[in-house]
């Protein structure tokens, strides 16, 4: 098992329109990725949410695999993404 381990800055007060975004947009994208056991997340707090995301190899998430890294919209409650192999 492996896994990838991943953070995002939360604009203040837009907690909930992180949370819409997340279920909306990243865990669709995380649930078609070859290889996911499962994925977890952390309510956010303090600015900042965080999840970890479990593989069946450590080949699975491939090294080009595009995860996110930052927002594309301007209006996401996402100021910033990071992601940790």
């Amino acid at each position: 098992m492996y896994a990838v381990m991943g953070s995002a800055s939360i604009q203040p007060g837009r907690e909930d329109e992180g949370t819409e975004h997340l279920k909306s947009q990243i865990i669709p994208m995380v649930k078609q990725a070859p290889g996911v056991i499962a994925g977890y997340w952390l309510a956010p707090k303090d600015g900042r949410g965080w999840g970890i995301v479990l593989f069946q190899t450590e080949e699975a998430p491939g090294p080009g695999r595009r995860w996110p890294t930052r927002t594309s919209r301007t209006s996401s409650p996402w100021t910033g993404l990071r992601s940790k192999r």
